[in-house]
This record gives structure tokens, C-alpha cells and sequence, in this order.
């Protein structure tokens, strides 16, 4: 009886006991029990790691943004250094300021009126000045200053017939400007002539970088862009311009009239587009303003001459280039041509000469030309005066099997580049 009495007040004091246990645990998959005080605890852990999240992500948010804005003030300051810099870079590098090229003019004039003045003087084979009957005629004071003043420039016989530059090879007489000397006489009135020699280019190839400064977007080489073999010269230079023109007037250019495919606002007259070093290769790849024009008008425009007469949007600083009569040249006269074959740096094409002087409106030459030579200006070497403009040519390259090679022009079945007369054109302007 004791017994019986024992074991039930143990099973209703065990009873009570888990009655009470049941209120602080939560049993899991009726078997593992967790205490209530434990998840509080771990819920109030998790709410904490996920309050310290959020601070966190904010913070990174605040960060980033602090990081943008940074990056956007930094990007604009480092633009706004490289514009200044091109810009000094640019001022320093001016190959032509005002004042030297009214220097270069005023020695032009000085030493064609001795040229003048020495008509009827020659020179014996000591380079002495002789008259008509062979005596001495020396140098009058007024004259040796003039010649220590123009830098050693001399108008002799002699230097006229100095060996001319010669180009890449013995089929190509193209050179780049850098390679004249200006202290010698015809060297020195080619090189102020290219300055009044443009490059036609469209305008989605600039990049304005300032409201003075442009760059020019160079996507191609010459080589890469025609697939050129490894002989062929100047495929490692820009390819960028699609014409050439040169000064007629303060407003006026003269270029080719199939120069211009699409409307004239689509395009855009640059000055300067130069191999800067020519030992290295560099090319001036930023323009200024300045040397930068755009086209507003046509003026005038021949379909049979294929040339048109160009109005910019304002006066041109460089100075207009004379001309002269070509009707009255000889085959065999001495030429050269300036301009931007291929849409390359200017180059000029020496050593050439009129092959076929007989046709009233044109004349055929043994020029270097490449298509992007349209519009460019050819000169009498003797006079250094424009005698016409290059408007058409030769087939420029032929397929080998692997790359385009130059097509070389057999003189007995070819007829040369064509040159319109500038007289055709420019008489009743």
C-alpha cells in the first residue's frame, strides 16, 4: 500500500514538472527540445546582424555615391588640364604665327624684286655676277644685306638647277613638307606655298575638344584601311581627309567639284595636317580653330572642268596663291603639285613635268597623284604660280593575289594626270 501511494505522488510530481517545463521549450521533430530563452536570444542576434546590414549598405551606398561624384569632378579636371595643355601644346608648336608670315612675305617680295632687278646679269662658272658681256658686276652694300637678312637665300642659276628631293622611290616623288630646307631658294618658296593648301575632310572626323581646340578621330591607317604590301610608303600614317583645295581669295577655296558627296555641312576645311617630325613619323593629330574652316557656299561650279569655287564661313588667314597662264608652257616644263593624296599628312609631288600641253581646257602631267589629290593646286617650278588644278588621274593601285600594289604608269601607253587650266576657271570669277 505504501508502495502504490509512493509511485503515484512520483508520477504526479513528474506530471507537474513537465507541465512546467513545456511553458520555457519548444519541442522540435518530437524529439529535440529548445529552450525559448535560446531563440529569443538568437532572434534578437539576427535582428541585430540584419540592423548592422543595413547601416553597412547605406554606408556603401553613401561611398559609391562619394566615389562617383569624385570620379566625375577628377574626370572633368583631368578633360579640363588636357585641353589646357593641348592648347599651350598647340600655342608653342604654331608653325605660322602672324608675324612670321608676314616676315616670310616681305622676303618673298625682297628677293623676287632682285630677281627683277638682276635681268640682264648672269653668273660664270665661279658663281660671279656677270653682265651681258661677261664682266664683273659685284654685289651693290644694299644687296649683301638684303641676302645676310634673308637667311642665305639665294635666286642662282646654280641652286635652281641643285638636285631636286627625291621621294620613297624612283616611281613616287611625294615628300613631306618638313623635308624642305627654307634656306634654299626654290625649297623655301615651295614650303609658303603649302601653307595656303587645305585638307577637305568630313566633320564626324573632328572631335571638339574646347571651344578652340579639335582633335582629330585617327580610327585607321593608310596600310590597314587599303590593304597595302609592306612596300608600299606612308601605310603606317593616317587616312583621313577625302580632298584637298587651296586659297583663291580671303573667303574663297578652289578644290574639285566631285570632292563634295554629301551636303556641304557635312564637311570641313583644315590648315596644317603635317608630319610634324619626320624622323619619327609623328603627325599633328590637334587643330585649332583657327586653322579650321567650314564650307557655307558654292559659288561657283563647272561639271565639264569639274571644279567648284568654295565660300567659308569666314576670312581665311593664309595667303591667296597666284597664277598664271599655263597655255603658253612647253612640254617638258618643270611642275609639282601640294595636296593630300589618300587623305594623308600634305605631301608634295616633285619631279614631275606637262607631257601634253595641246588640249585648250587641260593638260596631261607626269605627276604622283593618288585619288584625295582632287582639288590640289600645280605649280610652274620656275615661277612658283598655280597653272591648274589636279581634278583626275591614273588607276592608283593594282591587286598582286595578296595586297594592292602602286600602279605603275608606262609612259608609251599612258597618258598622265589630268590638270585643268586655272586660267579656264578662274578669268571670270
Amino acid at each position: 500500500m505504501r508502495c502504490c501511494c509512493f509511485l503515484a505522488l512520483l508520477a504526479l510530481f513528474s506530471a507537474k514538472a513537465q507541465e512546467s517545463d513545456v511553458k520555457d521549450t519548444i519541442k522540435v521533430a518530437d524529439r529535440i527540445v529548445i529552450p525559448l530563452d535560446s531563440i529569443k536570444t538568437l532572434d534578437a542576434d539576427l535582428t541585430k546582424e540584419l540592423q548592422n546590414k543595413k547601416v553597412f549598405r547605406e554606408q556603401i551606398k553613401k561611398a559609391e555615391a562619394f566615389d562617383r561624384k569624385t570620379t566625375k569632378r577628377g574626370i572633368q579636371l583631368f578633360e579640363a588640364q588636357k585641353a589646357r595643355d593641348l592648347e599651350q601644346v598647340l600655342e608653342i608648336q604654331q608653325v605660322r604665327p602672324v608675324q612670321a608670315e608676314i616676315q616670310l612675305q616681305q622676303e618673298e617680295v625682297l628677293i623676287l624684286s632682285q630677281e627683277s632687278l638682276s635681268l640682264g646679269k648672269g653668273e660664270d662658272n665661279n658663281g660671279k655676277n656677270v653682265d651681258d658681256e661677261g664682266n664683273d658686276t659685284p654685289d651693290s652694300e644694299n644687296s649683301k644685306q638684303s641676302r645676310v637678312g634673308l637667311k642665305s637665300i639665294s635666286n642662282s642659276s646654280k641652286e635652281r638647277n641643285t638636285q631636286r628631293i627625291q621621294g620613297p622611290s624612283q616611281y613616287d616623288s611625294r615628300i613631306e613638307v618638313r623635308k624642305l630646307n627654307p634656306n634654299i631658294y626654290w625649297q623655301f618658296f615651295i614650303q609658303n606655298r603649302t601653307r595656303s593648301v587645305g585638307m577637305v575632310i568630313e566633320k564626324n572626323q573632328l572631335k571638339k575638344i574646347t571651344d578652340s581646340i579639335y582633335q582629330f578621330k585617327i580610327t585607321r591607317k593608310l596600310g590597314d584601311y587599303l590593304n597595302l604590301c609592306q612596300s608600299e610608303p606612308f601605310q603606317e600614317q593616317p587616312a583621313i581627309g577625302v580632298g584637298t583645295a587651296f586659297v583663291i581669295d580671303d573667303r574663297t577655296m578652289l578644290t574639285a567639284r566631285h570632292v563634295f558627296t554629301k551636303t556641304l555641312d557635312k564637311y570641313a576645311i583644315v590648315f596644317g595636317f603635317e608630319v610634324a617630325n619626320e624622323q619619327t613619323g609623328v603627325v599633328e593629330t590637334v587643330v585649332h580653330a583657327r586653322d579650321l574652316h567650314f564650307p557655307v557656299n558654292i559659288k561657283k561650279t563647272s561639271k565639264a572642268y569639274d571644279t567648284s569655287l568654295v565660300e567659308l564661313d569666314r576670312p581665311i588667314k593664309e595667303v591667296p596663291l597666284a597664277w598664271e597662264s599655263s597655255s603658253n608652257l612647253k612640254n617638258g616644263a618643270e611642275i609639282y603639285m601640294i595636296g593630300h593624296p589618300l587623305g594623308l599628312p600634305k605631301k608634295i609631288a616633285l619631279n614631275a613635268d606637262i607631257i601634253d600641253n595641246s588640249h585648250p581646257q587641260y593638260f596631261y602631267t607626269s605627276l604622283d597623284s593618288f585619288q584625295g589629290n582632287s582639288g590640289s593646286p600645280v605649280f610652274h617650278f620656275n615661277t612658283h604660280k598655280v597653272i591648274g588644278i589636279l581634278v583626275s588621274g591614273q588607276l592608283d593601285f593594282k591587286y598582286n593575289g595578296n595586297c594592292y600594289k602602286s600602279n605603275i604608269c608606262d609612259p608609251k601607253n599612258c597618258e598622265g594626270e589630268k590638270v585643268i587650266r586655272i586660267e579656264n576657271i578662274l578669268k571670270s570669277k
